[in-house]
């Protein structure tokens, strides 16, 4: 994570003021603490997110994050999406998703009672990822799996029905021979294949598959933005884990979901180039407390590791965005999202 800077620079210290203002207004719009999270879903950066919100006293009745992230692991994203329910059980959660929340970082937005969306953001399914045999840091979707085998047993099938009504049309056997030496045919074509899938890896999917369905679901019951058969769609229903769900999708998946405020929006054209850079870089985890702003504090006493403006990319192109060149997704652990 980024580690504490502190600026000299006139310009940076201007930075810092637009950002902790625009901030603050976020904060007063929705009576609620502000949380930045941009970056990998790995256990410094939920633990660094917990502790914070779990030892501040003087916590707001809503909390919002501001979250971007091309995911990471799911027992994690759970534990993290739990804590802000927990924190903020007497009020609202907000998730503000202005760029890329792939993965586990979209089970996290089924725990939020509402949804952010600007224009340009997108979710991306919970497809379990597995690593790939004899590769080094490649992964598979674990729907391929289950692709493979669905596609074998229908071409089985097919095979079989072809071979039966050329024998039995063509021959004159009876149905009971005819459908004997297609069964063999058959056998014969996909057995070689067959013989290549492995149960324990087909167990494996069934089961890494059941976790996003389960914190899903327990995630959901609290945060009740979940539209019937969510969870299920995007576990099963996308072809591939960089599927982009844009807004339009994602309006049929989450029950409330809207455009980003005028306040939310200047907030996220100040730090988009930092936390679409964090995706490759160090993360960047900014905590803002609203009881702060509401004291109109200058230096508004974030948590956080400090906005750090000289690492910020110099151009467009630098930060992956603007360019139509999607920023890298990081290697996942088995069984990661």
């Amino acid at each position: 994570m980024r580690g504490p800077q502190v600026s000299e620079n006139s310009r940076d210290s201007d930075f810092e003021d637009q950002v902790r203002s625009a901030a603050g207004a976020v904060c007063r719009e929705h009576s609620a603490d502000l949380i930045v999270f941009a970056g990998g879903i790995d256990s410094a950066e939920s633990e660094y997110i917990m502790s914070n919100v779990r030892k501040h006293e003087n916590r707001a009745k809503n909390v919002i994050l501001l979250l971007t992230t091309q995911g990471g692991n799911p027992h994690l994203a759970f534990r993290i999406a739990r804590c802000l329910q927990e924190s903020y059980k007497s009020g609202r959660w907000i998730i503000f998703i202005d760029s890329y929340c792939k993965s586990a970082g979209t089970l996290i937005a089924c725990g939020a009672n509402e949804v952010v969306m600007s224009d340009d953001a997108e979710f991306g399914p919970l497809d379990i990822q597995l690593r790939k045999p004899d590769e080094l840091d490649e992964n598979i979707s674990g729907l391929t799996i289950e692709e493979s085998f669905s596609a074998l047993l229908s071409q089985t099938v097919s095979s079989y029905l072809a071979a039966f009504k050329s024998i039995r049309s063509e021959t004159g056997l009876t149905s009971r021979m005819a459908s004997e030496i297609a069964s063999e045919l058959s056998l014969g074509l996909f057995s070689p294949i067959s013989a290549q899938i492995e149960p324990m890896k087909i167990g494996e999917h069934s089961r890494l598959a059941r976790i996003a369905i389960d914190y899903g679901n327990r995630l959901a019951e609290r945060g009740r933005n979940l539209s019937d058969d969510t969870l299920r769609q995007l576990v099963e229903d996308y072809p591939s884990h960089s599927f982009v769900i844009d807004r339009t999708e994602s309006e049929r998946l989450f029950q409330n979901l809207r455009s980003p405020s005028e306040s939310e929006e200047a907030l996220s054209n100040l730090l988009q180039d930092i936390t679409i850079a964090s995706l490759s870089g160090d993360s960047f985890i900014p905590i803002f407390w609203h009881h702060d702003t509401e004291n109109n504090s200058n230096d508004n006493k974030e948590t956080t590791r400090q906005l750090d403006p000289g690492n910020l990319p110099q151009d467009s192109e630098a930060s992956g965005n603007g360019t139509g060149e999607a920023t890298p997704e990081p290697a996942t652990q088995e069984g990661d999202h």
